[in-house]
């Protein structure tokens, strides 16, 4: 019994860890195609840092993944000192085939946040599945009247919405609009 007992003990324990190990998979795929990204919008002088990146992953009940966010940072542009901030939005959109699985893709980005505009909070990015589109939330501080360039006082938040498809296009949902539920 005692045997029984350990065995089933360690069967359990593997579980969570093969959840981690796909959920690690996804984003380690998801920081490379990151990373791809940006460096095809940085020019010569600009840096992106893969440690400041924030990615949230969107599954259905049966853990299949609908969509993924990733917001990074460029900065650096031209040798100054001026950032930008971007959200791309990722999806397993190609069919699957013998001896091809499905494939992340990425279905659009853009331009979020950067000096000058407001700073998002990158770590704390909700997504939600409506209907068939998926409407991204993430906080904000945006700039006050008295407000320096490196410090954005106003907290805020920043709605974007998205069909996971190939060739649809991210929009932001303007202050004062509502999402459809």
């Amino acid at each position: 019994m005692k045997k029984i007992t350990l065995t089933v003990f360690f069967i359990l324990l593997l579980f969570p860890f093969q959840a981690s190990a796909n959920e690690k998979a996804l984003k380690d795929d998801i920081n490379a195609k990151v990373t791809q990204l940006a460096s095809l919008l940085r020019d010569s002088y600009a840096q992106e840092y893969p440690e400041f990146r924030g990615i949230q992953i969107l599954k259905n009940d049966n853990e299949d993944l609908i969509v993924a966010t990733a917001v990074f940072t460029i900065e650096g542009f031209a040798g100054g000192n001026n950032y930008t901030q971007f959200l791309a939005v990722f999806s397993k959109l190609s069919g699957e085939s013998e001896g091809h699985p499905k494939r992340l893709s990425l279905v659009d980005f853009m331009a979020v946040g950067g000096k000058g505009e407001r700073i998002i909070e990158f770590k704390q990015i909700k997504i939600n599945k409506m209907k068939n589109e998926i409407l991204i939330t993430v906080p904000t501080l945006e700039y006050g009247p008295n407000d320096a360039m490196c410090c954005p006082s106003i907290k805020s938040k920043a709605q974007f919405t998205i069909e996971p498809y190939e060739g649809n296009r991210l929009k932001e949902i303007k202050q004062g609009k509502r999402a459809k539920k």
